[in-house]
């Protein structure tokens, strides 16, 4: 339990400082997963006296692996979506379309959401969540 509490600030303080630009993705990645390292010190703390200790921190490891080998590819495109559609972004490429959604959609609350849903769809023509969020949230 206390694992998943602590993982969950891990990634709510990530997501925060990624989405008020505090600090560049790459370094994200590296400095926040070292508060994963309180969480093995609190692991094998808390169940040092169930068996033995280095049986635990091989256990630990091979789980780190296998979580790094599951998600690094994610985290590469992630890192390499966020500078390409950032790129395109400071460069106007989606400027003509979104000023057009915008000013069709004026004041109304029913068009603002088509337009912010169409927006999204464009966004996510590429298959990546992130460029979702990262087309569609800084405009809307």
């Amino acid at each position: 339990m206390m694992l998943s509490i602590i993982a969950l600030f891990m990634l709510i303080g990530m997501t925060v400082s990624l989405l008020k630009n505090k600090i560049s993705p790459i370094v994200a990645f590296i400095i926040f997963p070292f508060g994963a390292v309180s969480g093995l010190v609190l692991f094998t703390d808390t169940f040092m006296s169930l068996g033995d200790k280095t049986h635990q921190i091989t256990e630990i490891i091979n789980w780190a692996t296998n979580g790094v080998k599951l998600t690094m590819n994610n985290a590469i495109l992630f890192m390499f979506s966020i500078i390409y559609f950032g790129i395109m972004n400071e460069k106007g490429l989606f400027d003509p379309v979104i000023n057009f959604l915008v000013k069709y959609s004026g004041k109304n609350k029913i068009l603002i959401y088509i337009s912010t849903a169409l927006i999204a769809l464009v966004g996510q023509l590429d298959g990546a969540t992130a460029t979702t969020y990262l087309v569609t949230i800084p405009v809307m």
